[in-house]
C-alpha cells in the first residue's frame, strides 16, 4: 500500500493539516506534475529507457510536500516511505524542479502594466539560517541577534496573490533592499508599506507609509487614525506571510545550502498562489 493511499483515507481537514494543501489541490498538483514529467521524458528519448522508479508520482509529490510542510530530515522521510535517505533527497530535488516548471511563478510583469486603482502591499520577513562558515558578519542581523536572510514580498490586495519576491542578507535595511531590487512598477500602482520603508515615496508617489513617533513628537489623533487605516489595508500580506510559513521550511531555521534558498521560497510562493486559486477545493473529499 502506497503512502498516498494511507494519507488520502484521512478526513479532508486532517489531510490538509498534515500535507499543507487540501486533497483537491493535491490532485490538481499531481495532474500538473504528471504533465511536466511527460514533457521531461519527451525532451530526450533516452530518459524513457532504463529502470523505472517503483515509487509512484503521487508518493513522490507527497514526499516533497511533507518535506516542505514539516521540514523533517530525509532520514525520517526515507523510513516512512521505505526508501533510502539518498533516494528520498533525490526524489525531492526532482519533484521540486518539475513543480517550478509546472506552476505559475510570481507574476512581476503584471505590476508594470497595472492600471489606475490597483493596490499592493510590500513587506519583508526575516528567516534564521545556520551560522555560515565564512563571511558570518554579512548575514548577522543585529535586530534578530541571528544570522538571517530577508525575503521581500509584494502581494496584490485584491487577489491575495504574491506578485514579486526578492532576497537579501539579514543586515540589509528594508527600504534599501526594496530600492536595490529595482522593481519596474506602474506609476498608477498604489503601494502600502510599513515604517521600515521610510523614503519609498521618493520612488513612488502613490505610496502609503505610517507616521513614526518620536520622544519629542508623539503622534496626534489624525496621525494615529491614518496609521490604523494603513495597517488594516495591509492585513492580507500578513496573512500571506503566515501561509508561507505554514510550510516549516520557511517558518523555521533554514538548514539547507544558500544556493537553494531562492528556489525554495519561489516554490513556496507558487504553492501559496496555487492554493489561493484553488481554495474552493479545500475540503473536497477523496
Amino acid at each position: 500500500m502506497s503512502q498516498f493511499a494511507k494519507y488520502k483515507s484521512k478526513p479532508p481537514a486532517v489531510f490538509s493539516r498534515m500535507v499543507g494543501v487540501s486533497y483537491g489541490t493535491f490532485m490538481l498538483l499531481l495532474a500538473k506534475l504528471e504533465a511536466a514529467f511527460n514533457d521531461y521524458q519527451s525532451e530526450q528519448l533516452t530518459r524513457k529507457r532504463g529502470k523505472k522508479s517503483s515509487m509512484p508520482l503521487a508518493d513522490q509529490l507527497l514526499l516533497c510536500l511533507l518535506y516542505l510542510r514539516t521540514y523533517d530530515t530525509f532520514l525520517n522521510l526515507s523510513f516512512q516511505f521505505g526508501i533510502s535517505e539518498s533516494y528520498a533527497q533525490k526524489r525531492y530535488t526532482f519533484v521540486k524542479k518539475l513543480l517550478l516548471q509546472a506552476l505559475d511563478l510570481p507574476d512581476e510583469e503584471s505590476l508594470r502594466d497595472a492600471i489606475n486603482g490597483e493596490h499592493v502591499a510590500v513587506d519583508v520577513t526575516e528567516q534564521a539560517i545556520e551560522r555560515p562558515i565564512e563571511n558570518q558578519e554579512q548575514y548577522y542581523s543585529g535586530k534578530k541577534k541571528l544570522h538571517t536572510i530577508k525575503v521581500l514580498l509584494i502581494v496584490c490586495l485584491l487577489t491575495n496573490l504574491i506578485k514579486a519576491i526578492r532576497f537579501d542578507r539579514g543586515p540589509r535595511n528594508d527600504y534599501q533592499m526594496y530600492k536595490n531590487s529595482k522593481f519596474d512598477l506602474s506609476k498608477h500602482l498604489k503601494i502600502s508599506a510599513d515604517s521600515g520603508f521610510q523614503g519609498i515615496k521618493d520612488l513612488h508617489e502613490k505610496s502609503q507609509i505610517p507616521h513614526k513617533a518620536s520622544k519629542l513628537k508623539p503622534l496626534n489623533d489624525t496621525q494615529k487614525e491614518h496609521n490604523k487605516k494603513i495597517a488594516s489595508k495591509r492585513i492580507p500580506i500578513e496573512h500571506t506571510n503566515r501561509k508561507c510559513k505554514i510550510f516549516k521550511i520557511c517558518g523555521s531555521r533554514f538548514r539547507g545550502k544558500h544556493k537553494n534558498y531562492e528556489s525554495t521560497w519561489t516554490l513556496i510562493a507558487a504553492l501559496v498562489n496555487f492554493k489561493e486559486s484553488t481554495r474552493h477545493l479545500r475540503f473536497q473529499s477523496p
